[in-house]
C-alpha cells in the first residue's frame, strides 16, 4: 500500500500549518467528533434547562417605560427598570436602575444629569396627564404646548 500525499491543514485551530496524511486527519477527525459528544452532549438537557429558567425570569422583569419618554439611539435598559414619564435617556446609556419622572440622564451605567423641571411643573404635567387625551383633544390643544406654563395655567386640574 503506498503513502498518501501529505494534507495541507489548520489542525485544531491553530494558526500554524500542519501536515498530515490522510489517515491521521481521519482519525483526528473522528476522535474530535467522540470528544465533543461526550463532553457537550450530556449538558444539552440543562443548558435548555438553564434557558427556560432565564427566559422566565426575563419575563418577569418586565421594563416599564412612561409617558412623554426620549430613549436615545443606542440605549441598553436592563431588566426590570422603570423610567419615569418624561425622562430622557441619552444615546448608548445603559439604564441599569430606575429613572424618575422628568430627569435627564446619561453614561454607562446612566446617572441623573438634572431635572427637566421643577418638581412643581413636572407633578403639575403628571396630574394633566395629557398622554391620556384622544386624538382630537390633542390636535386641537397642539398650539398650547409651545409654551409650558400657559399650558399648565389652562389645563391644570
Amino acid at each position: 500500500m503506498t503513502e498518501q500525499p501529505p494534507i495541507f491543514s489548520y489542525y485544531r485551530g491553530t494558526k500554524e500549518p500542519a501536515f498530515a496524511t490522510r489517515t491521521e486527519l481521519e482519525a483526528a477527525k473522528l476522535f474530535d467528533y467522540h470528544r465533543i459528544a461526550w463532553e457537550y452532549e450530556p449538558h444539552t438537557f440543562i443548558l435548555e434547562q438553564d434557558d427556560a429558567d432565564f427566559f422566565a425570569w426575563r419575563r418577569r422583569q418586565r421594563v416599564v417605560i412612561g409617558h412623554d419618554t426620549w430613549i436615545g439611539h443606542g440605549v441598553v435598559i436592563m431588566p426590570g427598570v422603570r423610567i419615569g414619564h418624561g425622562a430622557v435617556v441619552g444615546s448608548n446609556s445603559v439604564v441599569t436602575k430606575d429613572v424618575p419622572a422628568y430627569a435627564i440622564v446619561a453614561g454607562a451605567p446612566a446617572r441623573v444629569i438634572r431635572q427637566r423641571f421643577p418638581r412643581a411643573i413636572a407633578e403639575a404635567l403628571e396630574a394633566i396627564a395629557w398622554w391620556d387625551w384622544d386624538h382630537n383633544t390633542l390636535t386641537e390643544r397642539m398650539p398650547d404646548f409651545k409654551d409650558v406654563r400657559g399650558f399648565l395655567a389652562k389645563y391644570s386640574p
